[in-house]
């Protein structure tokens, strides 16, 4: 056997290819960046969390507000609606008693 016989190439096998390498120098430059925009987005999306939290939280507030007005109309309206009665039988019963006094002052 001569020492060039290539009948055992094992040595040749975990010899990186200059091809190989440049790929791979890609790929981790490409993970590299997929990462980097991964943090970035999960940063963003966090921030993104926040904001509907911070959201949800000032909507159930307004709700409360809304709920207290509405409250509070309804009480208005009963007021109103009583009021409006007392001002009607008022002058009616003003004017009842006026026509009694006249009435009893004829008679």
């Amino acid at each position: 056997m001569s020492q060039f016989d290539d009948d055992d190439d094992s040595d040749h096998e975990f010899e990186p290819n200059f091809d190989e390498t440049a790929e791979l120098e890609r790929l981790e430059r490409q993970v590299r960046e997929l990462l980097t925009e991964t943090a970035r987005l999960e940063a963003q999306l966090d921030q993104v969390h926040a904001m509907a939290r911070e959201n949800a939280e000032e909507l159930a507030r307004l709700h409360t507000e809304v709920d207290e007005l509405a409250r509070k109309m309804t009480e208005l309206r009963r007021k109103i609606h009583r009021d409006r009665w007392i001002n009607l039988l008022g002058p009616l019963v003003g004017m009842f008693f006026g026509a009694l006094s006249v009435y009893m002052w004829m008679r």
